[in-house]
């Protein structure tokens, strides 16, 4: 069930990112940059061909669990970027970066609190200095609580509201700092049916995930 969720929504993600086209003008299969949509102009198409000199090309997945997240670090692991892995316990990456690495790819597992400024600004001044560049940011924290409205706690809705958004407005606004500074970048959020159309027992997660999709 999971493998099959993840899976499409990895499907969805590349759907929304332009083929790195081959010398011959062919596509190379390589991704890179964000498609056009709903009036946007998206990121602009780097010159030297998606290559970043003499440094990696990195993809940062904040959230990398075992579905989603892990299936986008390994297809974009699998095509040259240098997967950095983020979740709050470094060691429940192990076996994703194992995987990473035994498919040819790197791997990077970075135990983290995205909800933390201070741990967040670090982790993206460590990458963009010791690692290489970010040119690709997933944020995939997930934060499907059930509980009926009249039961929703504020101490509740506020930690749905850290994890699903506030955490994701940090990551967005570090790795844009380093990405508008070079003209090119993407960002993809990660979110949920929920966040058009609310079920019961999700009023935390359905409404925080409407506003990551109004704002980010």
């Amino acid at each position: 069930m999971e493998d099959g969720v993840a899976a499409r929504r990895l499907s969805c993600i590349m759907r929304h990112l332009h083929p790195l086209p081959s010398d011959d003008g062919s596509s190379s299969g390589r991704y890179y940059e964000v498609v056009p949509t709903s009036g946007s102009d998206g990121i602009g198409k780097q010159e030297d061909g998606g290559k970043s000199g003499d440094r990696e090309r990195v993809i940062l997945v904040v959230g990398a669990g075992d579905a989603t997240g892990g299936a986008i670090a390994k297809k974009f692991a699998s095509e040259g970027y240098t997967a950095c892995l983020v979740r709050r316990q470094a060691s429940k990456m192990d076996q994703l970066v194992q995987d990473i690495i035994d498919g040819g790819g790197k791997a990077h597992a970075f135990g983290v609190d995205a909800r933390d400024e201070d741990q967040v600004v670090a982790l993206v001044e460590h990458i963009e200095k010791d690692i290489g560049e970010i040119q690709v940011l997933v944020f995939n924290i997930g934060a499907n609580v059930n509980f009926p409205i009249l039961e929703t706690t504020s101490r509740v809705y506020r930690k749905v509201w850290e994890m699903a958004s506030f955490a994701g407005f940090l990551a967005g606004r570090e790795v844009a700092k380093h990405m508008v500074g070079r003209g090119n970048g993407t960002i993809i959020f990660t979110g949920a049916t929920a966040s058009v159309r609310g079920g019961s027992g999700f009023a935390a997660f359905a409404g925080i995930f409407f506003i990551d999709q109004v704002v980010n």
